[in-house]
């Protein structure tokens, strides 16, 4: 079946008419095919405003030959790691990658999903007189690292 679907959005500037036309092989139910249709572009608005947000897609300069379409493939893939990932807590899909520029230990644990590497993270600190190194992701210290077993008590 081929269907039509006129839309009328109103805005400060005005109102703004667009007509789309698709095909389906779903039966001619009007509401049904009108719950796909929503569920649909609400998929594809949240993943372009997640790459956007992460990965600036709309401001991209890649416009020669097959470019565009190599680097959103690289995008949604990098995109589908960090929503996947589980080492790096209490941090946005920005925020992952970020901190995967900048410290290549964060890298390797989110590509590889082991936190142990998360100790080169550790920094130095002073208490009482004394250096320590502090893990922010330690759960000693509140972070988000979980406990090794020689650090569980016995």
């Amino acid at each position: 079946m081929i269907g039509i679907v006129r839309r009328v959005r109103e805005t400060a500037q005005g109102e703004s008419h667009e007509t789309v036309f698709f095909i389906t092989s779903l039966p001619a139910r009007v509401q049904r095919i009108a719950k796909h249709l929503r569920g649909h572009w609400g998929v594809e608005n949240s993943l372009h405003w997640s790459l956007d947000v992460t990965f600036g897609e709309d401001r991209s300069r890649i416009r020669l030959g097959n470019g565009p379409e190599i680097a959103a493939v690289f995008r949604r893939l990098a995109l589908t790691v960090l929503k996947q990932d589980t080492t790096v807590k209490k941090s946005s899909i920005r925020g992952k990658r970020l901190q995967a520029g900048w410290n290549n230990d964060v890298l390797q644990a989110i590509l590889t999903g082991i936190h142990e590497s998360y100790d080169a993270i550790a920094l130095p600190v002073q208490l009482n007189g004394e250096s320590h190194r502090f893990n922010p992701y330690d759960n000693r210290h509140g972070g988000s690292r979980p406990a090794r077993r020689e650090e569980l008590p016995a």
